[in-house]
Protein backbone atom coordinates (compact mmCIF):
# COMPACT_ATOMS: atom_id res chain seq x y z
CA UNK A 1 0.00 0.00 0.00
CA UNK A 2 3.27 2.22 0.91
CA UNK A 3 4.32 1.67 -2.52
CA UNK A 4 1.10 2.59 -4.65
CA UNK A 5 0.79 5.85 -2.39
CA UNK A 6 4.71 6.71 -2.96
CA UNK A 7 4.49 6.11 -6.76
CA UNK A 8 0.90 7.93 -7.32
CA UNK A 9 3.00 10.96 -4.81
CA UNK A 10 5.98 11.44 -7.46
CA UNK A 11 4.16 10.70 -10.65
CA UNK A 12 1.41 13.61 -9.02
CA UNK A 13 4.75 15.84 -8.18
CA UNK A 14 6.29 14.90 -11.58
CA UNK A 15 3.42 16.62 -13.19
CA UNK A 16 3.96 19.44 -10.95
CA UNK A 17 7.28 19.85 -11.60
CA UNK A 18 7.09 19.63 -15.31
CA UNK A 19 4.75 22.32 -15.57
CA UNK A 20 1.37 20.51 -16.29
CA UNK A 21 -0.88 23.84 -16.49
CA UNK A 22 -3.27 24.44 -19.08
CA UNK A 23 -2.16 25.66 -22.32
CA UNK A 24 -3.69 27.44 -24.89
CA UNK A 25 -3.83 27.57 -28.47
CA UNK A 26 -5.91 30.33 -30.62
CA UNK A 27 -7.71 28.94 -33.28
CA UNK A 28 -8.07 31.46 -36.14
CA UNK A 29 -11.57 29.59 -38.26
CA UNK A 30 -12.18 31.37 -41.11
CA UNK A 31 -16.21 31.89 -40.73
CA UNK A 32 -18.39 33.60 -43.37
CA UNK A 33 -19.25 37.04 -41.80
CA UNK A 34 -22.88 37.95 -42.09
CA UNK A 35 -23.70 41.32 -43.61
CA UNK A 36 -26.61 41.74 -41.50
CA UNK A 37 -29.73 39.54 -40.07
CA UNK A 38 -30.99 38.90 -43.61
CA UNK A 39 -27.76 37.59 -44.66
CA UNK A 40 -27.78 35.44 -41.14
CA UNK A 41 -31.11 34.03 -42.06
CA UNK A 42 -30.77 33.39 -45.56
CA UNK A 43 -27.26 31.51 -45.33
CA UNK A 44 -28.93 29.45 -42.30
CA UNK A 45 -30.01 25.50 -43.16
CA UNK A 46 -32.01 25.65 -40.05
CA UNK A 47 -32.57 27.96 -37.16
CA UNK A 48 -34.00 26.88 -34.00
CA UNK A 49 -34.52 27.43 -30.23
CA UNK A 50 -33.43 25.00 -27.92
CA UNK A 51 -31.79 23.68 -24.49
CA UNK A 52 -28.10 22.44 -24.46
CA UNK A 53 -28.96 18.89 -22.44
CA UNK A 54 -25.22 17.95 -22.41
CA UNK A 55 -22.40 19.01 -23.91
CA UNK A 56 -18.55 17.12 -24.59
CA UNK A 57 -15.18 18.20 -26.38
CA UNK A 58 -13.44 15.80 -29.04
CA UNK A 59 -10.89 16.31 -31.58
CA UNK A 60 -11.58 16.79 -35.07
CA UNK A 61 -9.48 17.09 -38.10
CA UNK A 62 -7.11 15.22 -40.00
CA UNK A 63 -6.67 11.56 -38.19
CA UNK A 64 -8.40 13.58 -34.76
CA UNK A 65 -5.00 15.48 -34.76
CA UNK A 66 -6.28 19.27 -35.79
CA UNK A 67 -8.55 21.34 -33.00
CA UNK A 68 -11.01 20.68 -30.46
CA UNK A 69 -14.55 20.55 -31.04
CA UNK A 70 -17.47 21.14 -29.16
CA UNK A 71 -20.73 18.87 -29.65
CA UNK A 72 -23.72 20.04 -27.97
CA UNK A 73 -26.93 17.87 -27.42
CA UNK A 74 -29.61 20.34 -27.83
CA UNK A 75 -33.29 19.85 -27.46
CA UNK A 76 -35.10 21.58 -29.90
CA UNK A 77 -38.05 23.90 -28.48
CA UNK A 78 -39.20 25.86 -31.58
CA UNK A 79 -38.45 25.72 -35.12
CA UNK A 80 -37.97 28.90 -36.96
CA UNK A 81 -36.24 27.36 -40.41
CA UNK A 82 -35.13 24.33 -42.03
CA UNK A 83 -36.12 20.46 -41.51
CA UNK A 84 -36.10 19.67 -38.00
CA UNK A 85 -39.17 19.14 -35.73
CA UNK A 86 -39.73 20.63 -31.89
CA UNK A 87 -38.95 17.69 -29.60
CA UNK A 88 -36.11 16.56 -31.60
CA UNK A 89 -32.31 16.65 -30.35
CA UNK A 90 -29.66 17.78 -32.53
CA UNK A 91 -25.78 17.82 -32.18
CA UNK A 92 -24.22 20.87 -32.66
CA UNK A 93 -20.90 21.45 -32.88
CA UNK A 94 -18.49 24.25 -32.82
CA UNK A 95 -14.96 24.99 -33.05
CA UNK A 96 -13.06 25.52 -29.55
CA UNK A 97 -13.42 23.76 -25.96
CA UNK A 98 -10.75 22.23 -23.38
CA UNK A 99 -9.60 18.87 -24.44
CA UNK A 100 -7.17 17.85 -22.10
CA UNK A 101 -4.70 19.97 -20.75
CA UNK A 102 -5.40 22.42 -23.64
CA UNK A 103 -7.46 24.86 -24.44
CA UNK A 104 -8.63 25.97 -27.89
CA UNK A 105 -10.23 29.15 -28.36
CA UNK A 106 -11.16 31.16 -31.29
CA UNK A 107 -11.96 35.19 -31.40
CA UNK A 108 -15.53 34.93 -31.39
CA UNK A 109 -16.56 31.44 -29.64
CA UNK A 110 -18.91 31.39 -27.23
CA UNK A 111 -19.30 27.81 -26.46
CA UNK A 112 -22.83 26.61 -25.46
CA UNK A 113 -23.55 25.86 -22.09
CA UNK A 114 -25.41 23.14 -20.32
CA UNK A 115 -29.03 23.70 -19.11
CA UNK A 116 -29.17 27.35 -21.40
CA UNK A 117 -31.75 28.03 -24.45
CA UNK A 118 -30.62 29.93 -27.22
CA UNK A 119 -31.30 30.71 -30.73
CA UNK A 120 -29.23 29.01 -33.18
CA UNK A 121 -28.28 29.70 -36.66
CA UNK A 122 -27.00 26.41 -38.23
CA UNK A 123 -25.45 25.04 -41.25
CA UNK A 124 -26.07 21.09 -41.72
CA UNK A 125 -22.77 18.76 -40.58
CA UNK A 126 -21.95 15.30 -41.84
CA UNK A 127 -25.34 13.65 -40.44
CA UNK A 128 -28.69 13.63 -40.29
CA UNK A 129 -29.12 15.34 -37.01
CA UNK A 130 -25.63 17.29 -37.16
CA UNK A 131 -25.23 20.96 -37.20
CA UNK A 132 -22.44 22.80 -37.25
CA UNK A 133 -22.88 26.52 -35.85
CA UNK A 134 -22.18 29.56 -37.98
CA UNK A 135 -19.86 32.45 -37.13
CA UNK A 136 -20.57 32.27 -33.62
CA UNK A 137 -20.59 35.60 -32.40
CA UNK A 138 -23.79 36.06 -34.73
CA UNK A 139 -25.10 33.03 -34.62
CA UNK A 140 -25.71 31.81 -31.00
CA UNK A 141 -28.23 34.30 -28.95
CA UNK A 142 -28.71 32.88 -25.32
CA UNK A 143 -31.98 33.64 -23.43
CA UNK A 144 -31.60 35.13 -20.30
CA UNK A 145 -33.42 33.69 -17.03
CA UNK A 146 -36.76 36.12 -17.84
CA UNK A 147 -36.58 34.51 -20.58
CA UNK A 148 -35.58 37.16 -23.10
CA UNK A 149 -32.94 36.99 -25.79
CA UNK A 150 -29.87 38.85 -25.67
CA UNK A 151 -26.62 39.44 -27.89
CA UNK A 152 -23.04 38.51 -27.02
CA UNK A 153 -20.93 41.47 -26.30
CA UNK A 154 -18.85 40.83 -29.38
CA UNK A 155 -21.18 40.43 -31.85
CA UNK A 156 -20.50 43.06 -34.69
CA UNK A 157 -22.50 42.68 -37.16
CA UNK A 158 -26.07 41.83 -36.40
CA UNK A 159 -28.68 44.12 -34.42
CA UNK A 160 -30.55 41.87 -31.87
CA UNK A 161 -33.45 43.94 -32.94
CA UNK A 162 -32.37 42.79 -36.63
CA UNK A 163 -33.01 39.37 -35.39
CA UNK A 164 -35.89 39.43 -33.53
CA UNK A 165 -37.13 40.68 -36.66
CA UNK A 166 -36.64 38.14 -38.96
CA UNK A 167 -37.10 35.09 -36.62
CA UNK A 168 -40.40 36.25 -35.46
CA UNK A 169 -39.34 36.16 -31.99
Amino acid sequence: MLKKSLAAFIVVLGLLATGCALRTVALMPDYPVPTDADDLMATASAVIVGEVRSSSVAMAGENGAGWAETHATVLVQRVVKGDISAGQSVDVAEMGGQYRLTNYTTPTGILLKKGRTYLLFLNEGDGATRYLIMEPSSSAYPFDSTGQLTIEPMNQWVTLDDVKQVTGL
